[in-house]
């Protein structure tokens, strides 16, 4: 149970301060408040909670796909989303 926890504060330590973790900063993605403003702790820490394990996100990605939003359903609820981060 230590790995989930570590992937939370991961994703959401570097979501929160750099706006992205690895993964997304190698892609030029960042993550960011629908208003355009940087992720609140709160945001950050809620929006990653499906990460604890495999199966919730793939039921967060995929209702929010049959819900036909471009989203997961905990970046819905947080109102942040995944943007380009050239242009």
């Amino acid at each position: 149970y230590v790995v989930p926890v570590l992937i939370i504060v991961y994703c959401s330590v570097l979501e929160k301060i750099k706006g992205a973790t690895v993964g997304k900063a190698l892609m030029f993605l960042r993550v960011v408040s629908r208003n355009g403003y940087p992720i609140s702790w709160s945001q950050a820490i809620f929006r990653n909670l499906s990460k604890i394990f495999w199966v919730p996100i793939i039921f967060d990605w995929a209702i929010g796909r049959l819900l036909k939003y471009n989203d997961r359903v905990l970046g819905i609820f947080t109102k942040t989303v995944v943007a380009n981060e050239v242009g």
